[in-house]
């Protein structure tokens, strides 16, 4: 699961996203040292923790990249 995560955020977000997704997982890995957590718990916070990272990351991106930059996935209003 760690490691579609990584390649998910590696496929989306380049090599920087990939790593700061490798630093989250750390980050969520030392909250779990020495808990009393079973394996159903994490993986469920896991899971949640990903939902948020991709999609704050994904906000960032349509929010702060310039319009010249944009992709436009949708056909203009002119050409339909």
């Amino acid at each position: 699961m760690k490691i579609c995560f990584l390649a998910e955020a590696r496929e989306q977000f380049g090599a920087k996203g990939a790593k700061e997704a490798q630093e989250v997982l750390g980050r969520v890995s030392s909250l779990f040292a020495g808990g009393d957590l079973d394996e159903d718990a994490k993986d469920v916070f896991f899971q949640a923790s990903m939902a948020v990272y991709m999609d704050s990351k994904k906000n960032a991106k349509e929010k702060f990249t310039p319009k010249k930059y944009r992709k436009h996935k949708k056909l203009a209003q002119s050409e339909i």
